[in-house]
């Protein structure tokens, strides 16, 4: 799951504005990141830069002095802890600088890399202590973004969330922040707008489909009805 949060939520669909204001996020969020690792590490390379990510090697038998090492070419079965421990940083870092992403989506990507548990542990709860790694900020976002742009409410939202390993007492406060009356709007375009696309067929089939769309969307049957029957209502006749 190292892709994360497809890339950037609601990438697809975004509107010019938000992907305007998500740019100048990002922009910040690179910046607090790099203000972030300075407290976060503990010493050695970290590779945040782009580089090959060296490490200073154990010494060779016989007594000779240290060298260099590309962690990308030491066997995981052959890593130190210091190593480990820079491969997680710099693996979760670069993947935080592309987007947001939970906890659980950065302890997927390690487990690929192959770092032991206790050292994704270590290294997470360092990112959580600098602000790094917040679940209760990312369902937020996850939550406003999926909403506001694709539209989605109630159970497909609490899906997102599962979907993304946030626990269900930071997903409902989240969902929190999506009130009826935003749903109500939302799925009241949504009807819009697919009423408009089906104004050729006739008037079972265009439920039917408005229907399917919002269920589909997550909404409430009570909601759903509420919204279809005032985009109807708006119709030009």
């Amino acid at each position: 799951m190292e892709g994360g949060l497809d890339a950037n939520p609601g990438a697809d669909d975004a509107a010019p504005g938000a992907a305007a204001a998500s740019a100048g996020d990002r922009l910040a969020t690179i910046a607090a990141l790099r203000a972030a690792l300075e407290a976060a590490q503990t010493g050695g390379q970290d590779g945040s830069d782009g580089g090959q990510l060296t490490v200073e090697a154990p010494p060779r038998r016989g007594g000779a002095g240290h060298g260099k090492r590309r962690l990308s070419k030491v066997p995981p079965e052959e890593r130190t802890d210091l190593e480990h421990e820079q491969v997680a940083r710099s693996t979760a870092l670069r993947l935080l600088t592309n987007s947001p992403k939970s906890r659980h989506q950065l302890e997927q990507a390690l487990a690929k890399k192959e770092v032991p548990s206790s050292v994704v542990a270590h290294v997470l709860d360092r990112f959580e202590a600098v602000g790094l790694v917040d679940d209760a900020a990312f369902a937020e976002m996850l939550v406003r973004t999926r909403h506001t742009e694709r539209g989605l409410a109630g159970p497909a939202l609490a899906q997102e969330l599962r979907r993304y390993g946030v626990d269900k007492d930071t997903a409902a406060q989240a969902m929190e922040h999506v009130s009826e009356a935003d749903e109500l709007e939302a799925a009241t375009a949504l009807a819009a707008k697919k009423l408009q696309a089906t104004r050729g067929l006739d008037r079972t089939t265009r439920l039917r489909r408005v229907y399917s769309l919002l269920a589909r969307k997550g909404y409430r049957t009570a909601t759903a009805r509420h919204a279809i029957d005032t985009a109807l209502a708006a119709e030009p006749r």
